[in-house]
């Protein structure tokens, strides 16, 4: 497929960063280890309504969110 030279920039300026929403260490750390083999940089944050600002204050590529956190809870940070 063809791409103008544009349109290559652009996704060559794309975020390619994870924002992790999770309260304990060991998962932190393992994911933290991991999240490299794709390609992407990771923030992290350990309460809810702290990762909320975060990800609504910057572009990620993903968002990895646990379901029970301190300050508001996984699903309600989906929503």
């Amino acid at each position: 497929m063809l791409t103008s030279p544009s349109y290559r920039a652009d996704r060559e300026r794309m975020v390619r960063k994870a924002l992790l929403i999770e309260d304990d260490p060991d998962i932190q750390g393992l994911v933290a280890s991991n999240i490299g083999d794709v390609g992407l940089s990771l923030d992290t944050e350990r309460d809810g309504e702290l990762g909320l600002k975060r990800a609504l204050a910057n572009e990620y590529a993903i968002l990895l969110v646990d379901l029970n956190l301190p300050g508001m809870g996984g699903m309600e940070i989906c929503r």
